[in-house]
């Protein structure tokens, strides 16, 4: 007879949760993209997503003084940086040089077909130099049998 490792016939028992499923929004299937480049623009977005179908809109987050797309500050990072370089700076400049690109933008497909299609060849992948994420901007709450 097999010896059944412990724990294994309770794991077995359990029901698994399903993964979430992509949901629609009103007009489309949205997707998330994450690690834009501050310098993107629309276009670049656009020309990236659009060989795998028609995007229908696009969204970046923008900064309201720079316009660039908006970055934050990694402070894992900041803290490995030597700080007496940046009294010699302004603030704000020595905040820019310590910053790393965390931008995002909303990409809006018609079809499910070519936001998947973008999803598994796009993920990943570079935009501008940086890398960037792409998954689903909405999906529907895993259903749990009761």
């Amino acid at each position: 007879m097999a010896s059944v490792p412990a724990g294994a016939a309770e794991e077995a028992a359990r029901p698994s949760v399903p993964a979430p499923r992509p949901a629609r929004s009103v007009e489309g299937w949205v997707l998330f993209v994450a690690g834009v480049h501050e310098e993107a623009a629309d276009d670049d977005i656009v020309d990236t997503f659009g060989d795998h179908g028609e995007v229908r809109a696009v969204h970046v987050n923008l900064d309201r003084q720079t316009g660039a797309a908006k970055v934050r500050t990694d402070a894992r990072e900041a803290a490995g940086r030597a700080r007496p370089a940046c009294r010699a700076r302004s603030l704000s400049r020595c905040d820019a040089s310590l910053s790393r690109t965390q931008g995002y933008a909303l990409v809006e497909f018609a079809e499910k077909k070519e936001a998947e299609s973008a999803i598994a060849a796009l993920d990943g992948s570079e935009l501008l130099g940086s890398a960037i994420s792409v998954s689903w901007a909405f999906v529907e709450p895993a259903k749990r049998d009761a």
